[in-house]
């Protein structure tokens, strides 16, 4: 197996994120986000989130957009901080805010390396495709490190993510990446993936590699033991309504995490 060199992979990863961060700053993309935030909560999010929080729970969004979460957990009596790395994201979140008189405190800061203080928090989520948007297994880690450390004995980190699965019909595409990462890479072709499961595609105009990173259930309960969380549900599949089918599946491949940070710490 040919690895890139740890100089490499750290240069990889920052070209991500500032592509990324690039990404979420264009016209087109915050549009696109500006309608993202009138659709609300998943059911999927909304039952989790009842079940979960109490009323009046102090609640961290890591990566917020434009607050599609953070302004209905603000309705359902829940106090919010929201944090996302992309500036002009944050401008159109703290625009939407004001036109919707819904009060959350949005402020720039990376998913990461958290700058808050110890035990602050009732909750921490972070939904969507974010956390999958981290490069490099230690900096997902460190996402759930950072949220473990700021959220209060017996507070909740509720996250989703796309799940890896071989047999599936992702599976020609798992088998190419195998060939070019462990066999191609041997006579210099150019790679880009650095871990198994990272995944480069087009946009819809084909013009821009999109990045994001599709871990096994198994390595996420790998990591989420690491951070020192007790995992306390997952559930695993999301119903999607098809309008060009106009019909509802279910999408195996994405699941939802409930963890828990132990009441009594010693």
């Amino acid at each position: 197996m040919i690895k890139l060199s740890k100089n490499n992979e750290k240069k990889e990863y920052e070209t991500l994120r500032k592509e990324i961060i690039g990404r979420y700053s264009r016209k087109k993309t915050l549009e696109e986000y500006r309608n993202y935030a009138k659709q609300g909560l998943w059911k999927e999010e909304k039952k989790l989130f009842n079940k979960y929080l109490e009323k009046g729970s102090l609640i961290l969004d890591l990566a917020c957009g434009s607050g599609r979460e953070a302004f209905p957990l603000v309705r359902m009596g829940h106090k919010v901080i929201g944090i996302d790395n992309a500036p002009p994201m944050i401008r159109l979140a703290k625009e939407l805010s004001k036109k919707l008189k819904i009060k959350v405190d949005f402020k720039i800061g990376d998913a990461t390396d958290l700058k808050f203080k110890d035990n602050k928090f009732d909750a921490v989520i972070i939904l969507y495709n974010s956390w999958n948007f981290i490069s490099g297994e230690n900096n997902r880690l460190k996402c759930l490190e950072g949220g473990y450390r700021v959220l209060k004995p017996g507070g909740y980190f509720i996250f989703s993510s796309h799940i890896r699965r071989f047999f599936s019909k992702e599976m020609v595409g798992w088998i190419k990446q195998l060939i070019k990462m462990y066999f191609l890479r041997y006579f210099g072709y150019p790679v880009r993936e650095v871990e198994w499961g990272d995944v480069y595609y087009k946009n819809k105009e084909k013009v821009e590699c999109l990045y994001i990173h599709k871990p096994s259930l198994s390595k996420i309960k790998k990591q989420l033991k690491m951070a020192n969380f007790n995992i306390m549900e997952i559930i695993i599949g999301i119903e999607r309504y098809n309008k060009k089918k106009n019909m509802r599946k279910i999408k195996k491949n994405y699941g939802f995490f409930v963890c828990k940070k132990p009441d009594n710490l010693t």
